[in-house]
């Protein structure tokens, strides 16, 4: 596979992610592909598009921009920049309707023109700060 079908195939990841509306726009991902983020594992297809479905309630307007794409082989690694205005429930925290901004990197494993494996990780403390989560350091006793 060259690297500009393996970077094809992140593209259309990214433009499931935007909520094109295709009846096959799901074929980008395998039937058992294997997908990991911290303290997460999603195992198939339809996890995965549960996972979008899931972002795409909580910012119905989401966009996704890849900010920087390298691909080589089979494999691809990715900076990406989702924005969308916070509308239903994302994880404990209810509608804010605030614009909110997350950031992260995937790395992808491409085999047969469909994603197949992938790690990813973005910065949910400021996602959830954004969404207006403090941050609680311990007490540590009289001074």
């Amino acid at each position: 596979m060259s690297a500009e079908e393996t970077a094809a195939v992140v593209r259309g990841y990214r433009d499931l992610l935007n909520g094109v509306d295709d009846a096959t726009r799901f074929e980008v991902v395998a039937p058992d592909a294997i997908f990991r983020e911290p303290g997460r594992l999603l195992e198939g297809r339809d996890a995965f598009r549960q996972r979008v479905a899931a972002f795409l309630t909580a910012f119905p307007d989401l966009r996704c921009t890849l900010d920087a794409l390298v691909a080589a082989g089979d494999r691809a690694a990715v900076r990406w920049t989702i924005t969308g205005t916070h509308q239903g429930a994302f994880g404990p925290y209810p509608p804010t309707g605030k614009r909110v901004t997350m950031t992260g990197i995937g790395i992808h494993r491409i085999a047969n023109g469909q994603m197949v494996e992938g790690w990813g990780c973005f910065d949910t403390l400021g996602t959830a700060q954004q969404l207006g989560a403090t941050l609680m350091l311990p007490q540590t006793g009289a001074t």
